[in-house]
């Protein structure tokens, strides 16, 4: 019989525009003069916006964003670049948060500097890109600096990873250049969304998220299959891109693009042949799991081998064993140990430390995020474990399953797959459901072929597992267990009061045969994806 597991969705932030068009106005009144020439940035990324440093690792489904500069390209109606203009870390760091989005900073061209646009009969298309410096480089664009008289044409604008795909922002803009009179009779230039707009039409420009997020985040995973014990969890892919292309930023009316179904990566690299389950299909690494960094077995070590955490002996190792290890459970009794009891939910923040009563879960079990990254922690439920990567979209491959999760031993010999796969009423198919949204451009000829073969798009979040946010509570930094928020969280089953805030966590249970993964299409809508 088919099971099916429906993981509870993410933040509300995440629910608001992610993607679509900002009204961001700025009111000045009548006899003030503008300084300059002003145009707003926002980036897009979400209410519940994450805050860590340069290349942030992938750690939830929040909508989070980092930049330290953005490149502005002004570009004339002759298709030469007039201005660029970098915003850099430090001036960044003054960006305020959005309501409707992530953050936004308005910037000023000035005279002095060489920045002031000057035909006042045509309009101008603004550029921008915005990412972490050391994470992408700009081969067609390296040269192009004011005043170079730099020919534009958008097939340049693309960026290549120096290493893994990081995140990217990208944006563009049509804006006027207008005069008015000043009071002592001088003339003011200054920059509007229109061509009849006035001081108070500041245009904006609405970076967004180029590449898409891919997470996993497990628990019960198989202590042994055909009598091998394995070694790690692997998402190989049908496709890998080496390019990211900003193309279709907006649409015909101006407004920023809902980004929904677009395909803006190209160019794979060289193969690395990661076999298929049971298939002569080669594949890429999306990411690995090596299960050693998180569970503690080893000669030195009480559990020698990780089969050996499989307390309960239900053949699965997860968040049970943990409880028994905790409380000294023994092979006898394991069976009956379903959960925590209310005693225990209210002690198991102190009972996890170890005690006369207790084994410390450190002796069976780590956080792996937490222990490698000090800069964001991540609470997780206790017997579980995380991936998360950013990824440059990628068509599908004919006849190749898109995505396959595996279970693989020390030899790297695959010992057991999960397909992954988009729901029939999931899949984008043109003028059948779902169908884009008004106004959304979809790139042309892309189609997802089957449940199994589907394309990965821009800006949309694929996630094994429903994780919730990063646990950056300012009195503790997320480490120290706190009994009414226990770090880990004992409790992975999903929450039948769960309000969709995000808070709760759902790690996928491998028990199942046929699963959910849940794609968050923008980082805002969600969809459901299933495995099997």
């Amino acid at each position: 019989m088919k099971k099916t597991l429906l993981f509870i969705a993410l933040a509300a932030g995440m629910l608001l525009a992610s993607c679509t068009k900002t009204i961001v106005t700025v009111v000045r009144p009548a006899d003030e003069s503008p300084v300059e020439q002003k145009l707003i940035i926002g980036v897009s990324s979400g209410k519940d916006a994450l805050t860590t440093k340069a290349g942030r690792p992938l750690l939830s489904e929040a909508a989070g964003q980092n930049i330290d500069e953005i490149k502005l390209y002004f570009v004339n109606s002759s298709n030469t670049v007039e201005v660029v203009k970098t915003v850099g870390a430090l001036e960044w760091a003054n960006a305020t948060n959005h309501d409707d989005f992530g953050k936004q900073l308005e910037v000023t061209l000035k005279a002095s500097n060489g920045e002031k646009l000057t035909d006042t009969s045509n309009p101008y298309t603004v550029y921008a890109v915005g990412y972490s410096v050391g994470t992408y480089t700009f081969p067609m664009l390296a040269s192009v600096t004011t005043g170079s008289s730099a020919s534009w044409t958008e097939s340049n604008f693309y960026a290549s990873p120096s290493a893994d795909a990081e995140e990217i922002f990208a944006g563009k803009v049509t804006v006027y250049v207008k005069n008015r009179t000043l009071p002592d009779g001088s003339t003011q230039s200054y920059l509007a969304k229109t061509n009849n707009g006035g001081v108070e039409d500041t245009p904006e420009i609405v970076l967004n998220r180029q590449v898409a997020g891919v997470t996993g985040y497990f628990t019960n995973i198989p202590a042994k299959v055909n009598g091998i014990v394995p070694a790690k969890l692997r998402l190989i892919a049908s496709n890998k891109s080496k390019q990211v292309n900003f193309v279709n930023l907006v649409n015909e009316d101006n407004s920023t693009l809902k980004t929904n179904y677009i395909v803006n990566g190209s160019g794979s690299p060289a193969a690395e042949n990661l076999p298929y389950y049971a298939s002569d299909k080669k594949g890429y690494k999306v990411y690995e799991i090596d299960l050693a960094q998180w569970f503690e077995f080893g000669d030195e070590k009480t559990y020698k081998t990780f089969d050996a955490l499989d307390i309960n002996g239900d053949g699965y190792v997860g968040y049970l064993d943990a409880i028994c290890h905790v409380y000294k459970k023994t092979d006898s009794d394991a069976e009956a140990v379903t959960g925590l009891t209310p005693e225990q939910e209210a002690t198991w923040a102190t009972d996890i430390k170890g005690s006369s009563e207790t084994q410390a879960l450190s002796g069976f079990w780590k956080n792996a995020i937490n222990e490698a990254n000090t800069s964001a922690k991540q609470q997780l439920v206790a017997g579980s474990v995380f991936a998360g990567e950013f990824v440059i979209p990628f068509k599908s491959v004919p006849s190749t399953n898109t995505l396959e999760l595996q279970l693989v031993d020390a030899d790297g010999h695959v010992l057991t797959n999960w397909n992954v796969r988009v729901p029939a009423d999931e899949r984008y198919v043109s003028g059948t459901n779902p169908e884009p949204s008004t106004g959304v451009d979809v790139t042309s000829g892309l189609t997802d072929d089957t449940q199994s073969i589907y394309n990965i798009y821009r800006n949309h979040m694929y996630s094994l597992g429903s994780k919730g946010l990063i646990n950056d509570n300012p009195d503790d930094g997320g480490t120290d267990p706190d009994p009414s928020d226990p770090d880990p969280d004992p409790k992975p089953e999903p929450d039948p009061d769960d309000d969709g805030s995000g808070d709760e966590d759902n790690p996928q249970d491998l028990t199942q045969n046929n699963l959910l993964i849940h794609v968050n299409d923008q980082w805002e809508i969600i969809h459901h994806m299933e495995i099997d």
